[in-house]
């Protein structure tokens, strides 16, 4: 080919180079998009406080609590997962090639995306007078191999062609490979899916974190009902008074005939120790008279 390009040749190639730099924005957004939603779906978890959930028990809750944590953190996690697949596919280089079959299979492109590459295929094609743009590439070809064997005037003139028509397949690939990747940009950003994936991220949140919520505070409330009933039983010691029912099914305290029998007994058995060692001692005995309740 001719070191320097055709108008045509030079204009074609610079409109390629631009759709290559828009391109490499609209990954280069996508892959934003897919770190700031990572960033705030790791916040989000992060905010659960996974560690206070490590020693939760599925029977210290309401019976619903442990489904719901579990099919809280399934929901977050499909749905992390999904959008994470999606952004990456959204951001994936397209190979191209003048054949739109094998481009279609070779990148999986979807009914819409497969129009879109005909269309900007046939386009080009259709302004250079070809069936197809494989048609057009072929054409060009023949044209560089009958420039590298002539010579002089034809060799550049046919030089020049070749350069023109190989440029404008290669636009139109970068043409049709840029309106694939806006659509799978635009679609893995704003698209039913994603908001449904979203919204499903933030329900499985909710229910994590009620479901945590709820055997956390059932747990938490056993602990201050005993340590209330601990202390109520010592606040009403002998009193004659009933306990809830929480602690310990309606159990009274002892009865009044109850606490005067062993006080009596303790006081007998002091006032017997009295009188033993007063008889030791050769005591007085009065000294044990006011422990002595057998004529009450």
């Amino acid at each position: 080919m001719a070191s320097e390009g055709s108008p045509g040749a030079e204009r074609a190639r610079k409109q390629s180079e631009a759709f290559r730099d828009t391109m490499e924005k609209l990954r280069s957004r996508t892959d934003a998009g897919a770190k700031v939603f990572g960033s705030i779906a790791t916040a989000a978890i992060a905010a659960l406080g996974y560690a206070e959930l490590a020693d939760f028990h599925p029977d210290k809750g309401p019976g619903w609590a442990p489904w719901a944590l579990f099919g809280g953190a399934f929901a977050m996690l499909v749905a992390v997962g999904w959008l994470i697949w999606r952004f990456y596919r959204s951001a994936h280089s397209v190979a191209t090639s003048a054949d739109p079959a094998w481009t279609a299979k070779e990148n999986e492109l979807d009914e819409d995306e497969t129009e879109i590459l005909e269309k900007a295929y046939a386009a080009v094609a259709d302004v250079n007078g070809a069936s197809s743009l494989e048609d057009l590439e072929q054409r060009g070809r023949r044209l560089e191999r009958c420039a590298e064997q002539g010579a002089g005037d034809k060799e550049k003139r046919w030089s020049a062609q070749a350069d023109r028509i190989l440029t404008e397949v290669q636009l139109a690939q970068d043409r049709a490979a840029t309106f694939i990747l806006r659509r799978r940009s635009t679609r893995a950003l704003f698209n039913f899916w994603t908001f449904a994936l979203v919204g499903l991220f933030v329900a499985g949140w909710y229910a994590t974190a009620l479901s945590a919520d709820a055997m956390e505070s059932k747990r938490t409330d056993e602990v201050e009902l005993v340590k209330s009933c601990g202390e109520a039983r010592k606040a009403v010691g002998f009193a004659d008074v009933e306990l809830p029912s929480s602690c310990g099914g309606g159990a009274k305290g002892p009865s009044s005939e109850e606490i005067v029998k062993a006080a009596k007994g303790a006081l007998s058995d002091a006032h017997e120790a009295c009188l033993q060692a007063v008889r030791e001692s050769n005591g007085d005995k009065a000294k044990c008279a006011p422990l002595d309740i057998s004529d009450e």
